[in-house]
């Protein structure tokens, strides 16, 4: 599904100059009361050494509501209405696990470019994602070792509290939030520094890169690109982490020749995201991604990608 068929006619960056450059960006400002239905579709595609391909999509209908304008932001509520998975051996799984945090109210803090600050009810959505975890563990248990693994892992969600908890728990707003109050200019990219919150150990940094590929100024609306450089070290970091992880808990150490080999796994990320924006606010999105993984005798590559929409509800 492609963005540029619905995309309007805007000027191109490298194709204007005097006064066709005139930009003003438009403040993120939703109306108080507003309400917005979000789509997201994800669609993966994975090949390992053998050459074969797996594939999986997810997704998500969820409904954002503009709740109160507050001094340094909004309060918002979050509400996903449907999660479903469907080409993976664990889909069923997945969509039975995941149905528990269906219809739950997240009310949120974000600054004033509607970036995630904390959630207000996080107990509750703790309580939510607690049945989750036990829902997932269950269909292994007939294993038990590889059921408390499970368990352990996902309880890492757990302990996460402020802005990691909601981005964690609301993934959608803060992608979508990226495109706002970015502060760009015609000709000019900017670069900032990320870091994505990791249950499992240290934060993974990055670096953001944006610029304004058009827009139109009468109607308000622009095209941003998001480039984002990952951290190599710490995502290998990270993987080992989760492995040496998932091992210990399932019973089963890692002996030293096969930690040796784990330690010399190489990753290769490519990200970027369009965004197109709408009087402030992103009103869609396409990320593609790219991750290669190279190891002695193994290989696998990850495709991802994810289109958004966001539209006004009645």
């Amino acid at each position: 599904m492609a963005l540029a068929a619905a995309t309007p006619a805007l000027a191109p960056a490298q194709s204007v100059s005097g006064d066709a450059l005139a930009w003003t960006e438009r403040p993120f400002n939703p109306p108080v009361g507003s309400r917005w239905l979000i789509r997201s579709r994800t669609d993966t595609r994975e090949t390992g050494s053998d050459g074969r391909n797996k594939t999986q999509t997810i997704e998500t209908r969820s409904e954002f509501t503009v709740a109160e304008k507050l001094p340094q932001g909004f309060r918002v509520v979050y509400v996903n209405r449907e999660i479903r998975m469907s080409g993976s051996p664990v889909a069923d799984v997945m969509n039975h696990a995941f149905a528990a945090v269906k219809d739950i109210e997240m009310r949120a803090e974000t600054d004033a470019a509607g970036k995630l600050v904390s959630i207000e009810n996080l107990d509750e959505v703790k309580t939510a994602m607690r049945t989750v975890t036990a829902r997932t563990a269950q269909a292994f248990e007939k294993n038990p070792r590889v059921a408390a693994a499970v368990k352990e892992m996902m309880g890492q969600m757990l302990v996460l509290n402020g802005r990691e908890a909601a981005v964690t728990y609301m993934e959608e707003l803060p992608l979508l939030a990226a495109a706002h109050n970015t502060g760009l200019k015609p000709g000019v990219e900017r670069r900032d520094e990320d870091t994505t919150p990791n249950p499992f150990g240290a934060p993974i940094k990055s670096v953001l890169i944006k610029r304004l590929v058009g827009w139109d100024d009468a109607a308000g609306k622009t095209k941003v690109v998001q480039r984002r450089e990952m951290d190599k070290e710490g995502m290998r970091k990270a993987t080992l982490a989760l492995v040496d992880k998932f091992l210990s808990a399932a019973g089963k150490p890692p002996a030293a020749d096969v930690s040796a080999m784990m330690r010399t796994i190489t990753f290769n990320i490519d990200s970027e995201t369009v965004f197109n924006v709408e009087g402030g606010m992103t009103r869609s999105l396409e990320d593609r991604s790219s991750l290669s993984v190279t190891l002695p005798g193994a290989s696998l590559s990850k495709h991802d990608t994810k289109v958004m929409t966001v539209t006004p509800l009645k």
